[in-house]
């Protein structure tokens, strides 16, 4: 059976780090937390393209090229996204979110369960 680790900060998670998926440990949920939008980007021209994106996509019209690829371009991809989420979280203390967490949790507990992530 496969184990599944969350990308953030190793915990092993019941299921795959999919949207929608929560992790207790660091409260990092998928497709929501990890969805980083790039600091440089010029805000008011992506408000421009989401808009065009959302009228194509009403209309069953594929969306233009151009506009998927700055739409893409303006966000971290998803690794990158996880470094950034789990730099904050070890700045943070590597405090437990939700519940008590284990017994004695702290640095080296969270150290030990960091080892975890990209492990197949």
């Amino acid at each position: 059976m496969n184990k599944h680790y969350c990308p953030i900060c190793g915990y092993e998670l019941g299921r795959v780090y999919a949207d929608g998926v929560i992790c207790l440990c660091c409260g990092n949920e998928s497709g929501y937390d990890d969805d980083i939008e790039k600091e440089d980007i010029d805000y008011d021209e992506y408000l421009v393209m989401l808009k065009i994106r959302d009228d194509f996509e009403h209309k069953k019209k594929p969306v233009p090229e151009h506009v998927t690829t700055y739409l893409k371009n303006a966000r971290y991809e998803k690794k990158t996204a996880w470094a950034i989420l789990r730099r904050k979280w070890k700045q943070e203390g590597c405090a437990w979110k939700y519940g008590p967490g284990p017994e004695g949790w702290g640095m080296e507990m969270a150290e030990a369960q960091l080892r975890n992530i990209d492990k197949p």
